[in-house]
């Protein structure tokens, strides 16, 4: 019920596929916003939200869109090193300010 290590969310928005997912921590934060979400244990609405996606093209090219975007946006390789450069410069920063 959730994606604790969320590689398969970026892969998939890598790929522009659209995203359904349900309300759990990984999952919501990724896909909330750029994907279709179900509530927990809540089968139905998942299968639902899975039909959605395969029947609907308009629906399924927006969604395709939007993960695209947000894999862009979020994941692309030079902005995650760039990240987490900074990120280790920050930590470098406090800890030589220590000693």
């Amino acid at each position: 019920t959730s994606e604790v290590q969320p590689v398969s969310i970026i892969e998939a928005m890598y790929f522009g596929l659209p995203l359904v997912g349900v309300a759990k921590r990984g999952s919501l934060e990724m896909i909330g916003g750029v994907g279709l979400i179900s509530q927990p244990d809540d089968v139905k609405s998942l299968a639902k939200n899975i039909a959605k996606v395969i029947s609907d093209k308009k629906l399924h090219d927006e969604l395709s869109e939007k993960s695209l975007r947000e894999y862009k946006r979020k994941y692309l390789l030079e902005k995650v090193v760039k990240s987490y450069d900074l990120f280790y410069k920050e930590v470098l920063k406090k800890y030589t300010k220590r000693n």
